[in-house]
Formats: structure tokens, C-alpha cells, sequence
């Protein structure tokens, strides 16, 4: 490969990581103004997802969903998911 190509393949790359970064960091800031963080989880999928016996969501999603909202200062909000799929014809 010659150098031209390695520099344009180095610029695109950066180019590519720069607008994701940007694009994550964004939709952070949307998540930190709204005060919230949605997190879609599937109960029917323990020890992942599931309710306890007081019908309250728990699970490892749940509790990583908790501790993220923690970390970056707002509220988290569990939503129930489910596996159907839906194929557009």
C-alpha cells in the first residue's frame, strides 16, 4: 500500500471516530437535559430480566440500568420488552 493510500485510510478513520464520538456525546446530553435514562429490558429472561416477587423489574440489565443512571446523575426508567418481531411485508 502506498503512503497516499495509508494517509487517506488514517484521515478517514479519525474522520469516522470523530462523528461517532460526537453523535454519542449528544445523545448523552439529550439523557442528562431530559433527567432521565430509558432502558428497555426483557422480563421473561433471568437471571438478565425478570420481576421479583413483589413484581418489581430486577435482574443484571436492571441493575446496570440503576447503577448508570447513578453514575451520571439522573433517574432510570426500566421498560418491559419483549422478544416478538415484527416483519414488515
Amino acid at each position: 500500500m502506498n503512503l497516499v493510500k495509508k494517509v487517506s485510510l488514517v484521515i478517514t478513520s479519525i474522520a469516522v471516530i470523530g462523528s461517532i464520538s460526537a453523535a454519542n456525546a449528544d445523545k448523552l446530553d439529550d439523557v442528562i437535559n431530559r433527567g432521565t435514562l430509558n432502558c428497555g429490558v426483557v422480563f421473561d429472561f433471568p437471571p438478565m430480566g425478570y420481576t421479583d416477587k413483589d413484581n418489581k423489574p430486577a435482574g443484571f440489565d436492571v441493575d446496570y440500568c440503576n447503577d448508570l443512571a447513578k453514575a451520571i446523575g439522573v433517574k432510570s426508567n426500566v421498560i418491559n420488552l419483549t422478544w416478538e418481531i415484527e416483519f414488515l411485508h
